[in-house]
């Protein structure tokens, strides 16, 4: 299971700079919180677990591209996709 707590700090420490990323993680990290959010967290394959680390990891480095292609390619699976979905449902979007 993706720890989005420390996923959570690592992107902060990106974010840090940018008022609009940093107002979408804290609402990222809100819904994160709630029983829907720890459902989705609970759900997430062990390969998209993977990618996202991947992706927070190049983002912490500052290599946006490459947090953005990262995530990408998970969005191309059938699970990544799946994710997004109910990410989207949950943050009411």
């Amino acid at each position: 299971m993706v720890d989005f707590n420390a996923l959570a700090r690592q992107l902060q420490e990106s974010a840090a700079k940018d008022p609009q990323a940093r107002a979408a993680l804290d609402s990222l990290m809100q819904h994160a919180q709630s029983p829907d959010g720890k459902r989705i967290a609970r759900s997430i394959p062990p390969a998209c677990a993977g990618q996202i680390e991947q992706a927070a990891a190049a983002a912490q480095r500052g290599d946006m591209n490459a947090a953005k292609a990262v995530l990408s390619q998970m969005m191309q699976t059938p699970e990544g996709a799946d994710l997004a979905r109910q990410l989207q449902f949950l943050m009411g979007k």
